[in-house]
């Protein structure tokens, strides 16, 4: 069991000393909003991170170098996903955004035709870069 798996709490900002999100941390849980101080150094996203939470957006910080299976599965809330990442060096799992039914804004890296579909269909999807 992750350590908020299944918690109230709607709104989290992770510490700049955070280096990984652990595997379930937040799974099931009502976070709807997660921040990045903007010094993070985060560098991975573990499997079933925020599986099944109610979150709606994210912007993942320029550090990520590693996003797991199913880290964002059944986020059936969640529309947007922002990364501010080099492209060359992020590996994403093609499990990592499953089911994530309401995902209408997908960064480039994620649109490449050499990427998998991450569980999402690429038809009706914006791309936002930063």
């Amino acid at each position: 069991m992750g350590a908020f798996q299944g918690c109230a709490l709607e709104a989290i900002e992770i510490p700049s000393h955070v280096e990984v999100i652990e595997n379930k941390t937040f799974a099931e849980s009502h976070v709807k909003s997660v921040t990045f101080t903007s010094n993070s150094v985060l560098k991975k996203i573990g499997k079933k991170a925020f599986q099944t939470c109610t979150l709606e957006t994210i912007d993942i910080p320029v550090s990520v170098e590693s996003i797991e299976e199913n880290a964002f599965e059944d986020c059936v809330q969640l529309r947007s996903v922002s990364l501010k990442v080099d492209s060359k060096r992020l590996k994403i799992s093609p499990t990592a955004f499953r089911g994530c039914s309401k995902l209408e804004v997908l960064p480039p890296i994620v649109m490449e035709p050499t990427v998998p579909k991450f569980g999402v269909s690429r038809q009706k999807k914006r791309v936002k870069s930063d």
